[in-house]
């Protein structure tokens, strides 16, 4: 009887591509990012999950639904600039991990500026009147100094909590004398030059 003889092969079967990708956003610097994700492949819909990293930061994990899923990023996560992420695919059963990026641009919050005479009437030869200011922010309160120039005079003050007062020079006549604010901005806010007062001048 002629004998028979057994051959061991071995087949590899490697896992399909899979394509993992989310749009570059811009946001405002205080608000929080949606970041949506695809990932695709040529054969079945992709599952699994999709890190999203800065860097070394960690700024979250989504499943994927149908193929895609969407990161809601937490408002101060990522500072003003360009900040390019890494997206990590973990694969599934058919696809093998893949990365690819993306960038969320971050703008500065845009500052509003207000203000309001205290401790008045503003009367000639007389001290004590302030000028309190106040500098807002959607999202983030505004740091750094404020400038108000009053006539020929310049006045500094430093913010706490997006307030300053500073204190109005004496005046000799009577009149309306002309002023602005302007706002240095900070990392996170915008300046704001020449803005004029609520009332765009000092009575006295």
């Amino acid at each position: 009887a002629a004998s028979q003889t057994s051959i061991t092969v071995t087949i590899t079967v490697t896992k399909q591509t899979a394509t993992v990708a989310a749009p570059d956003v811009s946001v405002v610097y205080g608000q929080k990012v949606d970041l949506p994700i695809t990932v695709t492949g040529s054969a079945a819909t992709p599952t699994g999950h999709v890190k999203v990293l800065y860097g070394s930061q960690s700024l979250g994990s989504v499943k994927l639904s149908n193929g895609t899923a969407t990161l809601v990023i937490p408002a101060k996560s990522l500072d003003p600039g360009g900040r390019a992420l890494s997206l990590n695919y973990t694969g599934d059963s058919v696809y093998a991990e893949a990365t690819g990026t993306a960038t969320v641009t971050v703008t500065k919050a845009a500052a509003k500026i207000t203000d309001k005479v205290v401790d008045g009437p503003i009367k000639v030869n007389t001290p004590g009147a302030k000028l309190a200011v106040t500098v807002s922010a959607s999202g983030v309160t505004p740091t750094g100094t404020v400038t108000v120039l009053v006539g020929s005079q310049t006045l500094t003050g430093t913010l706490a909590h997006g307030q300053v007062t500073v204190d109005l020079p004496e005046f000799s006549t009577p009149g309306k004398v002309a002023a602005r604010i302007d706002y240095a901005g900070d990392d996170y806010v915008e300046d704001r030059k020449s803005t004029r007062l609520n009332s765009s001048h000092i009575t006295i």
